[in-house]
């Protein structure tokens, strides 16, 4: 390893990865990106009571609480592109301070409609990479990339997606976990982008 500042003229750059360049920020990018979140952290929830006007209320709720920031302004970003505002509001749970919420039935089914409606085009699955990734993915010291997740539909999704960008990977109970050591993780970020700074520090 050479410090940047010292490197010359004529001198060589060997690269651990293919260089990719960073994925454009299409529509179908940005709602795999806020399916990958809202699969991995989201809540989404229809609720009927007894109303005092009606003989049934329904309540509807769209809810993303995380503590890092860099997801909810991202997915509150895609979201607004998207035609879906929704807003950020203060919560004490812990380490985390803030969520990303609606209430308003049209914007929760809309959000609903983008995070079922898995799509077959690259862009979209980097996007749902890069969001499922900042959801519930880790890179740690040893060099080991892995998605987490205990549905086995959402599971199979990364799997998928995997696959279709040509990634290596082994299916584990509840992971999937990426093969090739660090070049291929070097790969997987430059290839989806996630957004969560700590979790590519290990590189």
């Amino acid at each position: 390893w050479v410090n940047a500042s010292r490197l010359k003229i004529g001198n060589k750059i060997h690269f651990l990865s293919v260089p990719v360049g960073m994925p454009k920020e299409t529509k179908a990018y940005m709602r795999g990106y806020v399916a990958g979140v809202v699969r991995g952290d989201g809540h989404i929830g229809h609720y009927e009571y007894g109303g005092r006007r009606r003989e049934k209320d329904t309540q509807n709720v769209f809810r993303l609480a995380v503590k890092d920031k860099e997801i909810l302004d991202t997915t509150q970003r895609f979201l607004q592109l998207l035609g879906v505002d929704c807003s950020l509001r203060k919560v004490h749970c812990g380490p985390i301070s803030l969520a990303l919420e609606t209430r308003e039935a049209k914007k929760v089914e809309q959000i609903s409609e983008i995070i079922h409606s898995m799509e077959s085009s690259n862009d979209y699955r980097r996007g749902f990479l890069a969001g499922i990734f900042d959801a519930e993915g880790t890179y740690t010291k040893n060099l080991t990339l892995r998605i987490y997740n205990r549905n086995q539909i959402i599971l199979g999704d990364i799997a998928t997606s995997l696959d279709a960008l040509g990634f290596k990977f082994i299916i584990e109970r509840e992971a999937n976990r990426l093969l090739g050591g660090v070049s291929e993780a070097i790969r997987f970020f430059g290839t989806t982008y996630p957004r969560v700074k700590r979790k590519k520090q290990a590189i």
